[in-house]
């Protein structure tokens, strides 16, 4: 497995886990 591939696997995931922090956070506290 190319080490770029892997390296784009972790960002993705990395990208995946902020989002979904990012939605929580404007789920539970949403800006009126």
């Amino acid at each position: 497995m190319p080490t770029y591939l892997v390296a784009l696997a972790l960002f993705g995931q990395g990208l995946a886990q902020l989002l979904i922090v990012f939605l929580l956070f404007v789920y539970l506290c949403p800006s009126t």
